[in-house]
Order: structure tokens, then C-alpha cells, then sequence
């Protein structure tokens, strides 16, 4: 698997799941393993170590910060099915690539399934929404500082993407694609979040065709996705 890094990062982080490591492909032509660096001396042992993962390695999230100390959260799952989420710090400087561990704890709350979608909102670090539940129609919100879990939005349909308006300098919107074909706007403002009325901003229905990827973008008189 292959996941893109942050924007302006030119990173891209590949997975290899037989062996248990994570690589950095680079817009210096450099493809390179990611060594561990344990810089904070006492740092409790309990985590995955990217360089010998004993979990699967299943979502990567990236965050909108610097091109040469870019974070990233982890999604993994265990042996026993237990979901977990890993915060890493990886700093490229074209000619090494190191990462540094800032911890690790359960995640999901057994709502997460083989289906279940990920969104790691880049320039609202502390939130990620991803779906589950039953018949994987309930979009969740998590809060990494807190681990504290929130039914966000159910649906009718199945979810397939999510996605966050990458124009918003505050990423206010979320869509959702649906099994359905259906494209669902909720607002994320922090109001949003807070206050669960009015979270829903509108729909658009495809005229044919399941969404498998989505990308949202809009602006002056104009919207993509």
C-alpha cells in the first residue's frame, strides 16, 4: 500500500506488509526505509515500531505542517483484531529518513469493519472521522487528545469515501459518498461539532455509479469532486 504525504511534503510513504516496514519514496528520486530514533530517553516501550511491525498496517493520515518534520497518524490492527492509533514524526532530509514515536493507544471502540473509510483532517489535527457500525452507515468522529468517540452522521447507504474540502483554509466541510451515489456535505466547523444540529449542508446524487475515491475541492463560483 501507498499513501501520499502532506501537501508541499513531496513525500509519499509506501507499506510492506510481509516485512513489517514502512518506506519514504521522495521528490528527491530517493526511495528509503524509515529507521526508528528514540529521542526522548524513559519513552514507554509500548508501541508499533515501524521498522519491525507486529500489526498490520491498515490507514495512514496524514497532517498539513512542514516538508522535512511531517506527522502522520497510524491506524493499525492486531492479531486478535483490536485496532490501535500511532502518532509518528518522520524527518526527511534527502539523504536519511528517521522517524520519532509519540505514542500509541486503542482505537475505534469496536465500531471499525473491513469496510470502514478514513479521514485524518490535515489542518485540524486533533479530529479524524471514519465510518462503521452496523452496515457501515455511522460516520465517527475521534478526538486524539482525548480518545473521546462520537456518532457524528448515520446514513441510509453505505459510506465508501471521505473527504474534507481542501480549499477551506479550516476544513468546515466533509463529504461523504455514499453506496448510493449520493455525495452528503456536512459541516465541521467547530459549532458543527458541537452542536449536532445543522450538520447537514446539503447532497448531490450521482446519475450512475458507485464513488471509490473522492476529491473535494471548491472556490469562487466554482466546485469540483
Amino acid at each position: 500500500k501507498g499513501w501520499s504525504g502532506p501537501w508541499m511534503s513531496g513525500l509519499t510513504l509506501f507499506y510492506d506488509k510481509n516485512a513489517g516496514k514502512l518506506y519514504v519514496g521522495s521528490d528527491f528520486g530517493s526511495v528509503m526505509e524509515v529507521a526508528f530514533v528514540n529521542v526522548f530517553p524513559g519513552m514507554p516501550g509500548d508501541f508499533t515500531l515501524i521498522n519491525d511491525m507486529d500489526k498490520e498496517l491498515v490507514h495512514v493520515g496524514n497532517i498539513k505542517q512542514g516538508r522535512f518534520a511531517s506527522p502522520f497518524y497510524m491506524i493499525y490492527k492486531d492479531n486478535s483484531g483490536v485496532y490501535w492509533v500511532q502518532k509518528i514524526q518522520v524527518s526527511h532530509q534527502g539523504t536519511f529518513c528517521q522517524v520519532i514515536h509519540m505514542g500509541e493507544k486503542s482505537f475505534g471502540d469496536g465500531k471499525i469493519n473491513d469496510q470502514t473509510v478514513f479521514c485524518q483532517l490535515e489542518r485540524k489535527e486533533p479530529y479524524m472521522f471514519f465510518s462503521g457500525g452496523a452496515g457501515n452507515t455511522t460516520l465517527y468522529l475521534y478526538e486524539h487528545t482525548t480518545s473521546k468517540l462520537t456518532e457524528y452522521y448515520s446514513f441510509e447507504s453505505q459510506i465508501k469515501t471521505i473527504c474534507a474540502d481542501l480549499s477551506n483554509a479550516s476544513n468546515n466541510v466533509l463529504m461523504v459518498g455514499l453506496e448510493s451515489g449520493e455525495m452528503v456535505f456536512l459541516g465541521i466547523s467547530y459549532q458543527d461539532m458541537m452542536v449536532p444540529e445543522g450538520r447537514l449542508q446539503g447532497s448531490v446524487q450521482l446519475p450512475d455509479g458507485v464513488p471509490l475515491s473522492t476529491f473535494y475541492k471548491c472556490g469562487y463560483q466554482y466546485s469540483q469532486f
